[in-house]
């Protein structure tokens, strides 16, 4: 289900999530702040997770490398299946989630104690929305 990564190379197994301008993205996820946190991995570019309000580009990460179904939801639903993939520093759970943003698909983290449902990292910021799409089983 994932497999690990550093710097620039992705799996070529990995599935094809969203798309921020030209560049394919690709779901991922990082260590960070003593956390697992979902994130993105955009072709060309590297590995990124939102954090406290700013994007951050990391370099250890791990792909997605399994079936990809989605699920439209808002305002903080988690639908059953939903396929956990990491955690906050204090435990509470973050899924795998992908939201549409100044024409792009991007993925990012989902979670119930987030502000709107859904963080994405774009372009420096972490931008918060309530509309999104989640990673289920499938």
């Amino acid at each position: 289900m994932w497999k690990e990564s550093q710097g620039m190379s992705r799996p070529l197994d990995s599935p094809m999530a969203g798309y921020e301008k030209q560049d394919a993205v690709f779901i991922a996820r990082a260590p960070y702040q003593n956390g697992i946190h979902p994130c993105k991995f955009v072709d060309n570019n590297g590995c990124f997770v939102s954090y406290g309000g700013k994007e951050y580009k990391v370099d250890k990460f791990e792909y997605y490398v399994g079936n990809v179904k989605w699920v439209k939801c808002k305002n903080h639903e988690i639908p059953a299946g939903a396929i956990l993939a990491g955690q906050e520093t204090d435990g509470r759970k973050l899924y795998i989630g992908r939201a549409e943003h100044d024409g792009c698909l991007i993925t990012g983290k989902v979670g119930t104690h987030l502000s709107q449902g859904i963080c994405i990292p774009y372009y420096g910021k972490e931008i918060e929305l309530s509309e999104y799409e989640i990673l289920v089983e499938g």
